[in-house]
C-alpha cells in the first residue's frame, strides 16, 4: 500500500523520505533506481463494523472521538472526522488508516498495538478490539499470515479480547487503585467503607470472577490474589489519571500500561477497556461481596420468536406475510446498510405471527422486524 511504503522509506510523521528528496534525487528515483528502504511498517484500517456481529457496518455519531499521538515518527494517521461527526448508512463505514512503524516487525506491531490502545471512539461500534487481537496473535508477530489466517484463528468468527491470567490481575490492581484516587480528587463517598485492609474486585461486575486485594508499603504495591489463590505482588507507579479524560497511562512493575475509563453507572460500576477488552469492575468489602451472593442475575430476555435488525439500515422489502409457514434458510427480509443489501433468513422452521416494521423505515441495530407464533425450542432467528 502507498502510505505503508512511505513509512519503509523514511519518517512516519512527515510524508516519507520521497517528501524530502531533492529535484535530482526524484529524478533518479523515477528513472527506477532501487529505493533505500528501513525497518517495517504496518497498516490497520479501522472502520465503524462491529467484530462481534460479523463485521456489519455500525452507525451513528462519534461521541467522543480522540486519535493517538502522531508527535513521534513511528505513528501516522490518514482520517477525516472528529468529535460529532456522523457515521451514515450511506457511505463506506472506514474512519481512519492507521500506520506503525519500527525498526523490526515486532516493534512495528507493538507500536500498532499501542496507538490502538489508546484510540478513542464512542458512540459507534469498531473494529479496534479486532485488530488490536491480531496484534497479539503470536503466528501473526512472527509472519504467519496467511490468506487464510483469519478462518483458521476465527473459525466461529471473533468473540472478544480474552485477557491473560496475568493482564487480569494487572486490570485489577489499576482499577483498584483508579478508583482510590478519583475518590481522593473528587472528595466523593468511597466505592468501600474506611478502614478495610482487603477488598474485593469483581472483574465482570456483579456476577464476575472475584479478585482480593490489599495495599503494602503505603499503598505503593498492590497484592492481587486471583480466583486461583495465587498471590501476585504489582508496584503500580507514575499514574497519569485525570478524571476528564478516558485514558489512564500507568506502570505497572516497570511496564508502560493503558487502560481506557468508559464510565462509571450508578452502583459504582466502572467499566473499562484494556487491550480491546471491554470490562465491568466492581469494588467491595469483604463483607458487601458476602451479601451480593443472595443476589440473583438478571433473567436473559427470550428473543428466539423475534427477527431483530442485525444492523442499522433500511428494511427494502419483505419477502414472508404474517401467517405464513415457513422453513429453514427461507428468505424473510431485505435490509439495506451502506448501499450493500442483506438477506435475513429463517433459522428454523415456524409461522409468521406478525410483521412490525414498515417497508422503507429506518432500523436501528436489535430493532424489532418481526414476530413468530411462540415456540419451546431455544433456537434464535438471526441472520
Amino acid at each position: 500500500r502507498e502510505n505503508v511504503g512511505e513509512e519503509e522509506e523514511g519518517s512516519a510523521g512527515g510524508g516519507g523520505r520521497l517528501a524530502s528528496m531533492s529535484e535530482e534525487e526524484m529524478e533518479v528515483w523515477r528513472e527506477g533506481c532501487v529505493v533505500p528502504y528501513r525497518g517495517h511498517a504496518i497498516e490497520a484500517r479501522v472502520y465503524a463494523e462491529d467484530p462481534l456481529r460479523g463485521f456489519l457496518p455500525s452507525t451513528g455519531p462519534l461521541l467522543t472521538y480522540s486519535e493517538p499521538s502522531t508527535s513521534s515518527d513511528c505513528i501516522r494517521i490518514d482520517s477525516g472526522v472528529g468529535d460529532g461527526n456522523v457515521v451514515s448508512t450511506h457511505y463506506d463505514p472506514m474512519i481512519s488508516k492507521l500506520v506503525a512503524w519500527g525498526e523490526r516487525r515486532d516493534d512495528a506491531i507493538h507500536n500498532l498495538q499501542r496507538a490502538l490502545d489508546n484510540y478513542v471512539i464512542r458512540g459507534v461500534g469498531h473494529n479496534i478490539p479486532f485488530l488490536i487481537d491480531v496484534c497479539r496473535n503470536d503466528d501473526f508477530r512472527c509472519g504467519l499470515t496467511p490468506t487464510s489466517f483469519i478462518g483458521n484463528h476465527y473459525p466461529d468468527g471473533f468473540t472478544g479480547v480474552v485477557l491473560r491470567k496475568e493482564e487480569k490481575n494487572v486490570a485489577v490492581a489499576i482499577v483498584a487503585t483508579v478508583a482510590k484516587l478519583k475518590q481522593q480528587m473528587t472528595k466523593s463517598v468511597p466505592l468501600v467503607m474506611n478502614g478495610e485492609d482487603t477488598k474485593i474486585v469483581l472483574l465482570g461486575g456483579m456476577f464476575g470472577t472475584p479478585y482480593s486485594i490489599r495495599e503494602e508499603e503505603g499503598g505503593r504495591v498492590i497484592v492481587v490474589t486471583d480466583e486461583d489463590g495465587a498471590d501476585m505482588k504489582m508496584a503500580v507507579e507514575n499514574i497519569n489519571y485525570d478524571p476528564s479524560k478516558p485514558i489512564v497511562e500507568v506502570t505497572v512493575n516497570g511496564k508502560d500500561k493503558v487502560i481506557q475509563m468508559v464510565k462509571e453507572d450508578i452502583d459504582n460500576t466502572l467499566s473499562i477497556i484494556m487491550h480491546g477488552a471491554h470490562l465491568d469492575v466492581m469494588i467491595m468489602t469483604p463483607q458487601e461481596y458476602e451479601l451480593s451472593k443472595h443476589m440473583h442475575p438478571p433473567k436473559k430476555i427470550d428473543t428466539s420468536s423475534l427477527l431483530l435488525s442485525p444492523m442499522p439500515g433500511t428494511l427494502i422489502s419483505y419477502a414472508v406475510q404474517e401467517g405464513d409457514n415457513i422453513v429453514e434458510g427461507q428468505e424473510l427480509c431485505i435490509v439495506e446498510a451502506m448501499k450493500m443489501q442483506n438477506v435475513l433468513r429463517a433459522t428454523r422452521k415456524g409461522v409468521i405471527r406478525k410483521l412490525v416494521g414498515s417497508v422503507g423505515a429506518s432500523l436501528r441495530a436489535d430493532e424489532l422486524i418481526m414476530e413468530f407464533e411462540s415456540t419451546t425450542s431455544e433456537e434464535k432467528h438471526a441472520a
